[in-house]
């Protein structure tokens, strides 16, 4: 199983790559719009900062399902540092579905429960194997392929 170094490791190269089609989908839905002035619950945030933000989220769920779902098992974080997702049970590749809802869930909590998600984020350094919650849900693992 990966340790707990080579995942963050790989989250983190995989959100610095995310960085940029999110910044351009942001800048370009977002031009002219005036300067959000509320919180995320107000309603003075103009819609163009939702449109954008629904946006990088599709493209960042469809980059994690798109990589992670496929025979490899591997986004370019992963594959900078050989680790895979793979299937519990079987060894083999999880699929696009299951990845996507391994993907959504891990999300999920990010956006609604903050402190679920960091229990999540550390689950791995005490599961015995190496599970995140978000591994739990679709019966996934993450293996070391060096």
């Amino acid at each position: 199983m990966a340790t707990w170094g080579k995942r963050a490791a790989a989250i983190l190269i995989d959100l610095v790559l995310l960085f940029v089609p999110t910044y351009v989908i942001t800048t370009v839905v977002t031009r002219g719009a005036a300067t959000p002035t509320g919180t995320i619950g107000s309603q003075n945030i103009p819609s163009q900062y939702w449109v954008s933000f629904g946006l990088s989220f599709v493209v960042v769920l469809g980059y994690f399902a798109f990589c992670d779902g496929n025979r490899r098992g591997q986004t370019v974080g992963k594959l900078a540092l050989g680790i895979a997702v793979r299937d519990l049970a079987s060894g083999g590749p999880i699929g696009a579905g299951r990845a996507f809802a391994r993907r959504l869930f891990f999300f999920g909590l990010y956006f609604l429960f903050i402190l679920p998600f960091f229990i999540n984020i550390l689950w791995p350094l005490w599961d015995p194997r190496k599970q995140g919650l978000h591994d739990k849900i679709v019966n996934s693992c993450v293996v070391d392929i060096r």
